[in-house]
């Protein structure tokens, strides 16, 4: 189903373009295609008046690109979205190679609003914008009464009602990465003014070795609920909740690497809390899938995205065995995405309804915003069903 056409100064290149170029048109597309209804361009008074004439929008030709019927979707690294629908629909249909002509699918699925079935936290603070915050939790050294002060970083998009519940995602981050430069990296402002949704950028404990690290490494089989991130991100969502009218039924994890690890583990640690998680280019350690044998407590929704070339986290790494994007490299106690998403599988998670994977072809180690919208669609579809305060 085609969209309305949109008043866009978007104009494609006179020339089809390579495929990287064209990748990188797909993911700033992906934003363009949401953000582009509600730009007007300066035109001066007569422009605007002329806009603001205008009843109806002039339909747009489904097939008036220069390219449309080669076979390939050329939107909207060489066409305007929506002129390539002989293409774009069957290359979206395809499911392969998305990356490269992710807008032009998400232009075809217009982003539909869930019901308001919210279970409110009832919180009425009223500031939108970066907020940022600290809380003292436990260390995770010795002795157990330890504690530290740890960071994170709010936003809250500017349509925030506190009349309304809204959704809270929480962001991980990467082993090393601090917090100020994930809404850049992931562009997860833009996704939470689009659908309405709080952002918590939680930020890794900094460890005596000198650097900024999850908790993976921790002893999963004795001490697992005593892990100080659980504690952390537990205490996040009560502190966000007690303060914004939180949505207690959509709480969602997500991360990237080490942080796609932490998110994982505590979607499924918390699941009393969080209603489901994502992880990108993610792995656990240390044993942590050997506590999952004989799993018999909620499937968790989740959703998990990983490059085929990603060398920093091999996406086939099983603990003890070797990386087939770098031969040779050892995995140690990694188990990586094909693993665990098998592992869940052989759980019994049902695919496409309690579990999606999206195994991309040529792609390396980071985070995928063009996915923003897919992931965000699965999880918010489905929320936990929890009492309101």
């Amino acid at each position: 189903m085609l969209l309305p056409s949109r008043t866009c100064s978007y104009q494609p290149p006179p020339t089809r373009i390579g495929l990287a170029a064209a990748a990188l048109f797909a993911i700033l597309g992906s934003f363009w295609v949401f953000s582009c209804g509600d730009q007007v361009a300066e035109e001066g008074d007569a422009g605007l008046d002329a806009i603001g004439d205008q009843d109806e929008e002039e339909p747009v030709d489904p097939n008036s690109c220069a390219f449309s019927g080669d076979g390939i979707c050329d939107e909207p690294a060489n066409c305007p979205l929506g002129t390539d629908s002989v293409d774009c629909i069957q290359a979206c249909a395809s499911g392969q190679n998305l990356h490269l002509f992710a807008a032009a699918c998400a232009y075809r699925d217009p982003v539909e609003s869930p019901p308001d079935d919210s279970r409110p936290s009832g919180g009425d603070f009223h500031r939108t914008g970066d907020l940022d915050r600290t809380l003292t939790v436990p260390s995770g050294y010795a002795p157990s009464s330890l504690e530290v002060v740890r960071h994170y970083r709010l936003f809250v998009p500017s349509s925030y009602d506190p009349a309304r519940a809204v959704p809270l995602v929480v962001v991980l981050p990467g082993h090393r990465v601090d917090i100020y430069s994930l809404a850049d990296y992931t562009q997860l402002n833009s996704s939470a003014e689009l659908n309405r949704f709080i952002v918590v950028y939680a930020e890794q404990q900094w460890r005596r070795d000198g650097r900024w690290a999850w908790w993976t490494d921790w002893d999963w089989e004795d001490r697992g609920d005593q892990n100080p991130d659980l504690v952390f991100l537990r205490a996040i969502i009560a502190a966000v909740a007690d303060d914004y009218n939180i949505d207690l039924g959509r709480v969602f994890l997500v991360g990237h690497s080490r942080g796609a690890a932490m998110a994982f583990i505590a979607a499924l640690k918390l699941q009393e809390t969080v209603a489901g998680g994502c992880s990108q280019s993610g792995f656990t350690e240390f044993g942590y899938r050997d506590t999952l044998a004989g799993w018999t407590d909620r499937h968790v929704p989740l959703f998990f995205i990983h490059g085929v070339e990603d060398r920093d986290v091999c996406i086939d790494c099983s603990a003890g065995g070797t990386c087939g994007a770098v031969p040779g490299q050892p995995c140690h106690t990694a188990d990586a995405s094909d693993t665990l998403v098998q592992t869940l599988v052989d759980l019994g998670w049902i695919v496409d309804d309690e579990l999606v994977y999206r195994r991309l072809e040529n792609v390396a180690h980071r985070w995928q915003p063009q996915l923003n919208q897919e992931w965000w669609g699965f999880l918010s579809s489905r929320p936990l069903e929890v009492e309101p305060r």
